[in-house]
């Protein structure tokens, strides 16, 4: 049930820097509910509150944990301006220069005591005042400044629209806000993030949208795509189940059928307007599309566009190598001394092997070979660059080579929170870069990084092919080495704990699908402790006593889990073990955010991207201090990630959870002394080999399974669903200009509502004939007949 309250705002206590967030102290005028003192706390989303003016609050009493009773505000309106005298005065004050008393009763005469929202609604209405032209600009200005942003606000808050997604909404679009929603409301399902079809489709039509509209059906159309795209890993989707799809969404929204004709005539429609792009049966989101031949462009670009040709001496580099190892006390395998001299020699060149095969050690053979060759000193070696998509990996790589490496958006200068594009990116300067943990890159990472390198630059992409791909859509490592066209080598020996590895051999088995026959059996590495999934907190928090009995750190444990929910997933996980881990947080200073209470000393985990603190999706790090609310702003926390100190405001505390326990998922990047890995029946639509085989090479000393054998088995015997994604052919076809085969799951599918829909490409034009017109002389391929040819050769 709502409530309401009408007070003056007599303070306000806390102001959010980067939001609309606010807690006011309110003097009450009137309430809706039993209230037995004075004054009240009103939280909320607020735009410009000013100090004694009044407001009329709508909302709830809520009970806060740690600061009480306290009014959690929906929605709010001034009640100042709600009178004419008050309106009056608010148009003579010092926010309108020049316009006096009686000005501004005049314009209340003229426009009505709505006078400030007639004059927002409307802007031409400022030229029936009779003001001078200094009046109307002081006028139109002041109320802008000061109104605008304020009833975009409660007009966002008047649609539903929680704070955090108002918030969004406001930060895109600013003023046009309302404009934007009511020109097209299902254009915010694919621009705001967390925003659903369903909640934009009531506000739709409640706007009087009806079921079958045009806009509506876009809105499905692309919501599906993005959602297929960002949610599964692929760059496109198959037409038929892009089509099966929308149709689920409009009808389960509204349930009311939709013609399917119409739906597809959509979807081709949106095509010819560039919205997607659409490929025989495959329909992409236009930056996937774009960023798959770009990276293509680059790769080929990158390995053929140099001014000058990279010859070593032979002989150079092996004096070299064996310089190398004599100094850093190693003694390189044959296949790890071929992978260093393939890469120095290459333009680009992809490294690939499992864990304990040398990966990291090689990285370092091979800056130092570099800077031996190109005789640089290791204090003027700024020309070499190395990065990773997070932070702990960038940190491992800087530790295995000794040089300095950063995350690849620090890398690029992408600090802020906006969206950016490879077209707002400088060129990198440097002759070397080194990537490392190349399986985390998605598709839109990897066209930014490429636009960003110049020719004269050598490129080094390494990574375990065989780990989980990246977090966003694409497979672009594993496609960039199937393609063969890049100059590639996997290593296979095991170097890391030695042949006998029960780890290593364990992983091995994983990647070929077979069950090892010692899988329940103890070994000196690694054990199997069985237990059902309503049993996998207390032995996992049994596990951690003993292990931490025996003097172990708690900061080299690390629980990993595929879910977050239910008995055995990772936030009753991390409720279990946050105690036993950190076992001062129970005297310690703490805060609460969301479902989260954090205390001082708790390892916690950063779920997105915050390049203006670099800090980034996957960064693990420690609370160390907890700050007392000062003036104009909240509490805040500080937080060690990798050796950095890092501030962050009460908006960021969304973006933390508790790290004992940690996703499989976003622990890539990162090596942990130990592991323990539970996995149970609960976890079965997770089931998939290479995220089993993830989990597992996290473990550098010691690996603990929990759980129930059967699991294990069939998610060992669970092949990853392969991603659709068309890279590998554009890069077969940028290096050799011949089409490769497509995927085997293309060769059948049909839209059945429309049978020529898989057929036409709409960026062409809608081809139906086969006799060459005008009209369709554009559906020839212009590349025909020049297969073999370089477009370079004539440059």
């Amino acid at each position: 049930m709502t409530e309401h309250v009408k007070g003056k705002a007599v303070h306000i206590f806390f102001e959010a820097p980067n939001s609309f967030y606010k807690v006011l102290l309110v003097k009450i005028k009137e309430a809706s509910f039993q209230w037995s003192e004075k004054q009240i706390t009103v939280v909320g989303n607020f735009a410009d509150i000013i100090e004694g003016n009044e407001y009329s609050f709508e909302g709830r009493l809520t009970k806060h944990a740690r600061y009480g009773m306290q009014f959690q505000a929906q929605n709010y309106k001034s009640e100042t301006l709600a009178t004419t005298d008050g309106v009056v005065s608010y148009l003579s004050s010092d926010i309108f220069p020049g316009i006096g008393k009686k000005t501004a009763e005049h314009i209340v005469n003229v426009l009505g005591k709505n006078a400030i929202n007639v004059l927002l609604s409307d802007e031409d209405k400022v030229e029936t005042l009779g003001l001078s032209e200094r009046q109307k600009g002081v006028l139109m200005q002041g109320i802008i400044e000061n109104n605008g942003t304020e009833q975009t606000i409660i007009e966002l808050n008047n649609l539903g629209f929680s704070s955090r997604i108002t918030e969004d909404i406001f930060s895109r679009y600013q003023e046009k806000s309302l404009e934007v929603i009511r020109k097209d409301p299902y254009s915010l399902a694919t621009e705001i993030r967390g925003l659903g079809f369903k909640r934009i489709d009531q506000i739709a039509q409640g706007m009087g949208i009806s079921f079958d509209d045009q806009k509506r059906i876009l809105g499905a159309v692309l919501t599906s795509l993005y959602e297929e795209c960002y949610s599964n890993g692929n760059t496109y989707v198959n037409d038929k189940l892009l089509l099966e799809k929308s149709l689920q969404l409009l009808e389960g929204a509204r349930s009311e059928k939709v013609d399917p004709e119409k739906v597809a005539d959509t979807i081709i429609e949106a095509g010819h307007k560039r919205k997607v792009v659409i490929e025989g049966k495959r329909i992409y989101p236009k930056s996937l599309y774009n960023s798959e031949q770009e990276i293509a462009y680059d790769l080929y670009r990158l390995m053929n566009n140099r001014d000058e040709p990279i010859e070593y001496d032979e002989d150079e580099i092996d004096r070299c190598l064996e310089d190398v190892q004599a100094e850093l006390s190693i003694t390189y395998g044959q296949d790890q001394l071929q992978a260093i001299k393939d890469a120095i020699k290459s333009p680009v060149f992809l490294l690939t092997g499992g864990p304990g095969t040398g990966k990291t050690t090689i990285l370092r053979g091979i800056t130092e070979v570099y800077m031996k060759l190109n005789k640089i000193d290791r204090e003027d070696a700024k020309g070499i660059k190395l990065a990773a998509p997070t932070g702990r990996a960038a940190q491992k790589m800087a530790n295995a080579t000794e040089m300095d490496a950063s995350t690849i958006h620090h890398l690029l200068g992408i600090t802020g929170g906006n969206e950016i594009s490879a077209n707002d990116l400088d060129y990198l300067n440097g002759t070397l870069l080194i990537i490392d943990e190349s399986s985390m890159v998605d598709t839109e990472l990897m066209h930014m990084l490429l636009s960003c390198i110049p020719d004269s630059m050598q490129v080094i992409f390494c990574g375990d092919k065989n780990q989980l791909p990246s977090v966003g859509p694409g497979r672009v490592f594993a496609d960039m080495l199937e393609s063969m066209q890049i100059p590639s080598k996997e290593l296979t020996h095991i170097y890391r704990q030695g042949d006998g590895s029960s780890i290593v051999k364990l992983s091995r088995s994983i990647v070929n699908g077979e069950v090892p026959s010692d899988l329940l059996e103890k070994t000196g590495d690694r054990s199997f402790i069985k237990c059902s999934g309503e049993q996998v907190c207390s032995v996992t928090k049994r596990i951690v006593q003993i292990v931490l009995k025996k003097g172990q750190n708690a900061d080299d444990i690390q629980v990993l889990a595929p879910m977050y929910m239910g008995p055995a997933g990772i936030n009753q996980l991390n409720r279990t073990l946050a105690p036993l881990m950190n076992p001062t947080r129970l005297n310690a200073k703490s805060v609460e955010s969301g479902e989260n209470e954090f205390h001082i000393g708790d390892r916690v985990l950063q779920l997105q991207n915050n390049p203006e603190k670099n800090i980034f999706n996957g960064d693990i790090g420690k609370i160390i201090a907890i700050n007392e609310p000062q003036k104009g702003r909240g509490t805040t926390m500080t937080v060690r990630f990798e050796g950095r100190e890092v501030e962050l405001e009460q908006a960021d505390f969304l973006n933390l959870t508790l790290a004992y326990c940690m996703s499989i998922h976003k622990s890539q990047g990162s090596e942990f002394p130990i592991v323990i890995l539970p996995m149970v029946r609960q976890y079965s639509r997770m089931y998939a080999r290479n995220l089993l085989y993830t989990a597992l090479t996290r473990a550098k000393l010691k690996l603990m399974l929990i759980g129930e054998p059967s699991a294990y088995v069939n998610c060992i015997r669970a092949e990853a669903l392969n991603r659709e994604t068309m890279l590998k052919q554009q890069i077969v076809f940028q290096f050799t200009g011949k089409k490769s085969k497509t995927n085997p799951q293309e060769k059948s599918v049909q839209l059945e509502a429309k049978n020529d829909f898989a057929d036409v490409d709409p960026s062409r034009g809608s081809i139906q004939k086969t006799i060459l017109n005008f009209d369709n002389i554009e559906k020839i391929d212009p590349l025909i007949g020049m297969e073999g040819i370089d477009p370079y050769q004539f440059i």
